[in-house]
């Protein structure tokens, strides 16, 4: 926590390598003393993947000192809390190869067929209606003219007749067979985004928050613990840690040893080793190699930093 109107300028570059690639992230910021126990400060990230530059991350944060007593003066806590703007990647559109069951008849010598051809029987019966006076046959019913009844008492009937009634011809079955067969079609589909579950994070905003533990062991050794959260728009919290421990070994040099990571241990680990070279009170150059301890971490990188204080 520097005192009120100081601050420092400081820079971060680490250069890394994997899988043949070589992947250069950067960091530069300014951080300013307001009160004795209030600090701001703002941070912007690129990053260059084989001489190719985008823009990272803008954080704009605030840092609080939450305990510093000379009761205790060893010890400090704080907090630091900010929000990460980054141009966040929208679904992408991909074009794959979509299966479609379409009839043999249609398909082109440019479509891709995937499945031998299917042959579909269907049956169907067409029925006529034809009347039985227009064509002789058919049934016929008879009943009587005028009056008439049943049972002992009724009155007599009328003359007796006939009267033809329409008659259903036979129906005439019609089979059909067609051919369809599975063929590959280009298909527009959208992929959404890879979200991740750690605290590195590349194109997500998202709030960012440290707990910051200090302790000066003796007169030449600290050692620092941070708990790291970032909860971004979309996607998954992350949780991780930074703690590290410095030896001083006169007011120009030292060294120091750090480890970097996730909670997950399958996700991001890192350790580094470095040394702080300060030649003059308000400038201190940091050099360091690193080592990923995870699948998702470089083998190998270099770590550099540059502060300035006024």
């Amino acid at each position: 926590m520097p005192p009120p109107w100081s601050g420092m300028v400081y820079a971060n570059a680490e250069w890394s390598q994997a899988d043949s690639i070589n992947v250069v992230e950067t960091e530069a910021g300014l951080h300013l003393g307001i009160t004795s126990w209030l600090a701001v400060g703002v941070s912007n990230a690129f990053e260059g993947e084989d001489d190719q530059w985008d823009w990272s991350n803008s954080a704009p944060y605030v840092s609080l000192s939450l305990f510093q007593s000379e009761a205790v003066p060893w010890l400090r806590v704080g907090l630091h809390a900010g929000y990460s703007f980054a141009e966040e990647e929208g679904p992408t559109t991909v074009m794959v190869m979509t299966p479609f069951t379409v009839p043999a008849s249609s398909v082109t010598s440019s479509d891709i067929v995937v499945a031998t051809p299917v042959s579909s029987t269907s049956t169907s019966t067409k029925a006529k209606s034809k009347s039985a006076s227009s064509t002789g046959s058919g049934k016929a019913t008879k009943h009587s003219s005028g009056g008439g009844g049943s049972g002992p008492d009724a009155p007599g009937g009328g003359t007796a007749h006939d009267h033809p009634v329409a008659a259903a011809s036979a129906g005439t079955a019609v089979t059909q067979q067609e051919q369809t067969v599975t063929v590959l079609k280009p298909d527009k589909v959208q992929v959404p985004p890879v979200r991740h579950r750690g605290i590195h994070r590349h194109g997500e905003e998202g709030v960012t928050a440290r707990l910051i533990v200090e302790a000066a062991l003796g007169h030449h050794d600290k050692f620092i613990f941070n708990l790291i959260n970032f909860t971004p728009r979309h996607g998954y919290t992350g949780w991780g840690y930074a703690a590290g421990w410095r030896h001083e070994f006169n007011h120009d040099f030292a060294t120091s040893v750090e480890a970097i990571g996730d909670y997950e241990s399958t996700g991001y680990q890192q350790a580094v080793v470095a040394a702080h070279w300060s030649p003059w009170h308000t400038v201190t150059f940091k050099l360091g190699l690193g080592a990923g301890l995870s699948d998702e971490t470089p083998d190998f990188s270099v770590v550099t930093g540059l502060v300035y204080r006024f």
